[in-house]
């Protein structure tokens, strides 16, 4: 049986204020969504390993 994924709005809700300061800061900006950078949230973006197929 495939595993579901349960959505917590919960877990949404907490992320409201972020969205609302990135909205700002689009708007201040005058960039698009696309334009954010991971600093832009507080966070450093961390290296990954390739995966393999």
């Amino acid at each position: 049986m495939p595993k579901k994924y349960r959505f917590s709005f919960t877990a949404a809700s907490l992320q409201v204020p972020l969205m609302i300061e990135l909205a700002k800061k689009i708007i201040e900006r005058e960039i698009t969504p696309d334009e954010l950078e991971p600093r832009d949230i507080g966070k450093e973006r961390s290296t990954t390993n390739e995966r393999g197929l």
